[in-house]
């Protein structure tokens, strides 16, 4: 006897509910890439200069 107690009904169990999150991943990871290539290219995520002040900015003391 190896010690190990597997049921098969167990690891069905255990693959299924594995399979459902990395499907449900999958997707949140496409969407977020769909929604970070939609952010580089519109182009008011993109500033053309950097925003600039009216006066100096006070030095640290």
């Amino acid at each position: 006897m190896t010690g190990w107690d597997l049921r098969p009904q167990g690891i069905s169990q255990v693959l299924s509910a594995t399979g459902k999150t990395a499907s449900h991943l999958e997707t949140q990871a496409k969407d977020f890439g769909k929604h970070l290539q939609t952010a580089l290219t519109t182009p008011s995520a993109t500033p053309a200069e950097p925003a600039r002040t009216s006066r100096p900015l006070p030095a640290r003391t």
